[in-house]
This record gives structure tokens, C-alpha cells and sequence, in this order.
């Protein structure tokens, strides 16, 4: 299971997907990510295109700076340091919220065991600038995030979402080999505030939607249940302190 940090720095690889030289990102992520002469794959839906195991990235999405997070070299050129990045960790739902010039989403309703555990902001070094603010909640017991919620500004549009390769035993069926695995489509959905896709993951699911240009993501893995999905995104309510 992905840690937050994984999470984030999984964003930040997908953020700039398309600004990076798609070979060296595709070592990084394990896949292949040439462009090659030949009929453009892929569904537009909602801000989305929606694309097939392997498929290139259409030439028509548009890029997206990523912030390089971690350690970097002072010796790299201009261009590389301008997009340094850096993660800001908050223990305070309401100084997070404060930081962030543009609508969240936070739920006003959780399951009587869970807590807010803690808030980040990843932004540009240099300009200030914020690519994505991210919301964990878990359990009271522990600091394991069960569901997160994500917005980021700054993504590539439209924003390319693939199937992903799952153990069968995460979806509910039965397996006799545990590493079995079966490949899911992104499925479109309704009910999230506008329309969107949703995938399982190996706790839960995992959704996107867009809305005034902000991509946001929700990871609910406190019930793989897909009613648990439905019922936290019933309870989200936009939240800004700069409306």
C-alpha cells in the first residue's frame, strides 16, 4: 500500500508527465511512454481522456510543470531549480486551508473512529507557487491515512488516466494464486460534485473530478465497500478562506 509520502511523490511524477522527457519518466515509473507515429488512442470524458493499457500520451494534452521534490543539486541549470519543490506538513485543518488560494474539498461527516491526522502543501520552491494540497484523515488510534483528499491547480490537461493491474483478491474474487492479477478500467461516475472516474485500489477507491480547473482526487481505504466511497463523497463540502 502507498505510504502519503509515496502518494506524493507519485503526484509529482504524474504531474509532469508530460514536460519531462518521456523516456526518462518512463524509467522512473516502469512504463513506456514513447510517442510513436500513429493513430491517437484514448476517450475524452469530462477533462479526462481515458486511455488503454500501454497507450502513448495523445500529443494534444497539454503539459504540466512538476515540482522536483527531494534533494537537489545546486549546480543544476536555471530551468531545473525553478522547479524545486518543497512539501509543507500542517497539523491544523484550518491553517491549511488557510494557505491554499482556491477551493478544497473536506468531509463534515466521518466514521465515528476517524480524525483529521494532518495536511500538506507541495509548492514551488522558488515562486511560491502551489501545485497541490492534500488532506489526511484516519483513525484515532493511529496515524495510517484511510482517507485523503486531494486539489491540485496544476495539472496536464486533459489529464490522462490508464487501467491499472490489481491482485483479484482486492476486488473480491478469488484467487488461488495470491499475485494473481486483473486489469481494471477507470469506471465514469456521477456522483462525485462534478463528473469524474473512480478505480479500485487494494483497500478501497481512488477518484478524480474536475472543477473550475482544479483536478481533485479522493482515496477512501477505510472500507472497500463501494457504498463507503459514495458516503464520504456525499458528505464533502467545498471549503475556502479566500472566497
Amino acid at each position: 500500500m502507498l505510504t502519503r509520502r509515496d502518494f506524493i511523490k507519485f503526484m509529482s511524477l504524474v504531474g509532469g508527465v508530460v514536460l519531462n522527457p518521456f523516456q526518462r519518466l518512463g524509467s522512473r515509473l516502469g512504463i513506456d511512454l514513447d510517442v510513436r507515429d500513429e493513430e491517437v488512442e484514448g476517450e475524452l470524458y469530462s477533462g479526462f481522456v481515458l486511455l488503454p493499457e500501454g497507450a502513448p500520451i495523445p500529443p494534444f494534452v497539454q503539459c504540466a510543470s512538476a515540482p522536483i521534490l527531494g534533494q537537489v543539486d545546486d549546480g543544476l541549470d536555471p530551468d531545473a531549480l525553478a522547479i524545486r519543490g518543497e512539501t509543507i506538513w500542517f497539523d491544523d485543518l484550518t491553517e491549511l486551508i488557510s494557505h491554499a488560494p482556491f477551493i478544497t474539498y473536506v468531509p463534515n461527516s466521518l466514521p465515528s473512529y476517524m480524525k483529521f491526522i494532518q495536511g500538506n502543501l507541495i509548492r514551488f520552491t522558488q515562486s511560491g507557487k502551489i501545485f497541490a494540497v492534500g488532506i489526511d484523515y484516519g483513525s484515532v488510534h493511529g496515524n495510517q491515512p484511510l482517507i485523503s483528499v486531494s486539489a491540485r491547480p496544476i495539472f496536464p490537461h486533459p489529464y490522462p488516466i490508464w487501467p491499472i493491474n490489481l491482485p483479484l483478491r482486492s476486488i473480491g474474487l478469488s484467487s488461488r494464486e495470491q499475485e494473481e492479477m486483473v486489469l481494471v478500467t477507470a469506471e465514469k461516475v456521477d456522483f462525485t460534485p462534478t463528473p469524474g472516474v473512480m478505480l479500485p485500489t487494494e483497500r478501497g477507491s481512488l477518484l478524480h473530478w474536475i472543477k473550475q480547473d482544479i483536478l481533485y482526487t479522493l482515496v477512501v481505504e477505510h472500507d472497500q465497500k463501494r457504498e463507503a466511497s459514495e458516503e464520504i463523497v456525499k458528505y464533502l463540502v467545498e471549503t475556502s478562506l479566500h472566497r
